[in-house]
Parts: structure tokens; C-alpha cells; sequence
């Protein structure tokens, strides 16, 4: 089965969509716990809870990998990271068919992307997907790592790479850019 984690209730098919793999697509996965963390973006929720008005569009930030034996992990980069996100936010599954032309730019072993579009199966609405993760757990198809049990050089790695991020993207002066206000909440001892 494939699925596809979406914010969107009511979708008959899955259309592709701007990527940040430079071209439309549809992002499909084998892994269901997977397609939860797709549900929501941390850098919108971020917006949502502190209550800053929300921009047209929003940088993809989204915090998993995987372990030695390819299940999933919900990683946290900050305290809390996982509550803070999932807890209270509703989200749809949608159940797909497979596709029939596929490739794989992201390198996510349990993933797959489409220039067509997928017709839908099935939707299964998620009331709380923190308590759905908590119960993926529960049953071993996922875990959550907290920031507390990371080891240093876990996080050093994950900041290493939000350091080239905000090079990259000029976020030291670009002071309006969503991701860029979402990582100095995060994360201020990285900037300047």
C-alpha cells in the first residue's frame, strides 16, 4: 500500500505539486508512520502556537530517519519537538494506489515520487497524531527519539547542517523568512 500524510481533508487524487526537488511531484510512502510526519510541518505549527501571522507558503521542516533496521524515527532537534508539533493536530492518511511510473530523488528507502497523478483509495482522518504516533510506538512500527536521549554528536550533525541552512538562505539578515524565524526560535545560539 502506498500513502500519502496531508493537513487536507477531501482529495480524490493526489495532484503533483511544486517540490523542493525542483519539480512537481507526488510524494508517496510504503511506511504509514511516515506519511504522519507529513501531516504537519513543525515550522507552520510553530506559527500557529505563537501566533504569528502565517506567509503564503511555507519552508518543508520535517524531523525523522530512520534506524539500523529502517523504522522510523521522529527525531527531535529541540526539547519537546515532537509534542509540540503533533499534539493536538489533526491530520488525513490517504491509502493509494501504486503508481505507475516512479522514482526516487530523496533517497528515503521507503519512498517514492510521480510526475502523474494518484488516485486516492481510501482517507483515514487522524484526530490527534501525536496519540497515533504514541500507539505506532506502542506497537514497534516507529520510534521517537527526545532531544534528552540524542547523543552529542547527533546533534552537532543536525547542527552542522541548520549552520550551511542558514548560510545558504541568508537568514542571519533575512529577518521576515519563515524558516529563518522558526530557527531562531529554535535555535538561537546559531545565529550571530
Amino acid at each position: 500500500m502506498y500513502y500519502h500524510g496531508s493537513k487536507v481533508s477531501g482529495v480524490h487524487e493526489l495532484q503533483p505539486n511544486y517540490s523542493l526537488h525542483g519539480e512537481k511531484f507526488v510524494y508517496l510512502t510504503t511506511n504509514r508512520a511516515v506519511a504522519l510526519v507529513y501531516t504537519v510541518n513543525a515550522i507552520e505549527r510553530h506559527y500557529e502556537l505563537n501566533n504569528l501571522v502565517k506567509p503564503k507558503e511555507f519552508q518543508p521542516w520535517y524531523s525523522y530517519g530512520f534506524d539500523k533496521d529502517k523504522l522510523p524515527i521522529f527525531d527531535e532537534y529541540y526539547p519537546n519537538a515532537v509534542i509540540e508539533t503533533y499534539k493536538g493536530k489533526s491530520g488525513y492518511i490517504y491509502s493509494c494506489e501504486e503508481p505507475k511510473e516512479s522514482t526516487n530523488p530523496t533517497n528515503i528507502h521507503c519512498a517514492v515520487v510521480t510526475k502523474k497523478p494518484i488516485k486516492v483509495i481510501k482517507e483515514e482522518f487522524i484526530k490527534d497524531i501525536y496519540e497515533e504516533i504514541l500507539k505506532l510506538e506502542k506497537q514497534g512500527l516507529c520510534k521517537i527519539r527526545k532531544y534528552e536521549e540524542a547523543s552529542k554528536s547527533y546533534l552537532n550533525h543536525i547542527e552542522s547542517y541548520i549552520k550551511e541552512d542558514i548560510k545558504k538562505y541568508d537568514l542571519e539578515n533575512d529577518l521576515t523568512n519563515n524558516y529563518g524565524v522558526f530557527l531562531r526560535a529554535k535555535f538561537p545560539y546559531l545565529f550571530k
